[in-house]
């Protein structure tokens, strides 16, 4: 069941544009404010009529599609543009920057993290073990058997390798999306998680890093930051990854998460969530009170674009993205971040974004 809501635009801010690549240089001194008001991977097979050999949903029009698709030469494509949220009392919602569809969750509890894989698989985890999955594009959530502690993240790659983190160091992986192996070794409360080509790496609220290399038994502390670390995440199959935390903390690793180096973010505000562009020479970071970090090459910028806490951020291959937070906001983006449309789709707090589709940022 779906609900679709209309959305009123309320605001466009304007960012600084990005240069290029990043290293371990500061940059540009200085916090602007802008004026405000307000992975990839294959398709699952389907079965039907309406349904390819490969996979592929036929179509003749929008009303043949999913949720977040359009029909595009009789088949159905993801939407650019179009980004699953989930949020608190068990929120998952469709949003476009003109419309939302709103997939009720029968768990009521707060989501925290979803991520998408390829056009048509995507996974969400929440307060005491909620947990769900897709394999349509959204059309069904499935529930998913997970341990009933808080899940703080989750994070999938290619080939299909699924983590979620949580509360009492739990680390779980699964290859296949369904079933999932806890992994041992991590401790406290873990905030975010990514994996590279060969680990999964996460983060935890004492600031200390945890990497579980594939072909071991249990996940190793490989750093401790000194600092609450709420995210990280890594340009897709790169070694170059970054976390964000606490007071504007801001960590830089090119090794695969091994190690880490500080850089200077140009604010004190709170960083929730990153997203490091698939190159790994870029990367946007967004916080407590609306702040949003941009990094490219020597360029740091941090501009605030909202009074509303914004916890997560993501970008598609073509630079459209959303970020969501307090308040039910979503900030939509067609260039990157140097610019934001915002709109209400909810009365409660988002947490989580991502977008189906077989390229990333």
């Amino acid at each position: 069941m779906y609900i679709r809501v209309g959305l009123l635009a309320v605001a466009i801010m304007c960012l600084g544009a990005c240069d290029d690549g990043p290293d371990d240089s500061t940059s540009d001194d200085g916090t602007t404010e802008a004026t405000t008001a307000g992975e990839t991977g294959d398709d699952t097979t389907t079965t039907g009529n309406n349904s390819s050999t490969t996979g592929e949903t036929m179509c003749q029009d929008n009303s043949d599609c999913g949720s977040g698709q359009i029909c595009q030469e009789g088949t159905c494509v993801t939407d650019p543009g179009n980004f699953w949220v989930v949020g608190g009392m068990g929120e998952i919602i469709n949003v476009s920057p003109t419309d939302a569809e709103h997939h009720p969750s029968p768990e009521q509890r707060d989501l925290a993290a979803i991520t998408c894989y390829g056009n048509k698989r995507a996974w969400y985890v929440g307060a005491g073990g909620a947990g769900g999955y897709t394999e349509d594009g959204g059309q069904t959530w499935w529930p998913l058997e997970l341990p009933s502690v808080d899940l703080r993240a989750v994070a999938s790659t290619d080939p299909l390798r699924v983590a979620v983190v949580g509360a009492g160091g739990t680390m779980l992986e699964s290859t296949n999306g369904i079933e999932f192996e806890p992994v041992s070794g991590a401790q406290g409360m873990l905030t975010g998680v990514d994996l590279t080509p060969s680990a999964t790496v996460a983060v935890g609220s004492d600031g200390r890093v945890w990497v579980h290399e594939f072909a071991s038994e249990g996940a190793a502390r490989v750093h401790d930051a000194g600092v609450e670390l709420h995210d990280l995440d890594f340009g897709d199959h790169t070694p170059i990854g970054a976390a964000v935390g606490a007071g504007g903390a801001l960590l830089w690793s090119i090794d695969g998460g091994y190690t880490w180096q500080p850089r200077e973010s140009h604010t004190s505000q709170d960083l929730y969530a990153v997203q490091v562009s698939s190159t790994g020479d870029q990367a946007i970071a967004v916080g407590a009170n609306g702040v949003v970090v941009t990094i490219a090459g020597h360029s740091v910028e941090a501009t605030q674009v909202d009074t509303a806490d914004l916890n997560a951020i993501h970008l598609d291959a073509w630079g459209r993205g959303a970020a969501v937070g307090a308040q039910g906001h979503v900030l939509h983006t067609s260039d990157a971040g140097k610019s934001f449309v915002g709109h209400t789709v909810s009365t409660v707090e988002l947490f989580g974004v991502d977008a189906l589709g077989e390229r990333h940022w």
